[in-house]
């Protein structure tokens, strides 16, 4: 998991402000833990998508080619769940 300053201070549970990065890697159970895709989320001017916390989604495969850059559906399932502005809070 990688994040900016500002990236950092919404997994601490605060609101993100616009220009938070927030970049984590995930990996395939079912293929037996290979690397998967990495997802980020970048938190863009008010109005990018209001309905979502205005959230930009980008999603690069394992052999690093973009598999989605925008307002991502799949994501918003689980992050509309999310305990504040769609973000899960870090927990160590």
């Amino acid at each position: 998991l990688s994040a900016n300053d500002a990236g950092r201070a919404a997994l601490a549970g605060g609101d993100a402000a616009v220009g938070a990065k927030i970049v984590m890697d995930h990996f395939e159970r079912a293929a037996g833990n290979e690397r998967g895709p990495t997802m980020a989320m970048e938190k863009r001017p008010k109005g990018f998508d209001p309905e979502h916390g205005d959230w930009r989604w980008i999603v690069v495969g394992s052999s690093g080619t973009l598999l989605f850059d925008g307002k991502a559906e799949r994501c918003w399932g689980c992050h509309t769940d999310a305990p504040r502005d769609h973000v899960f809070p870090r927990v160590e």
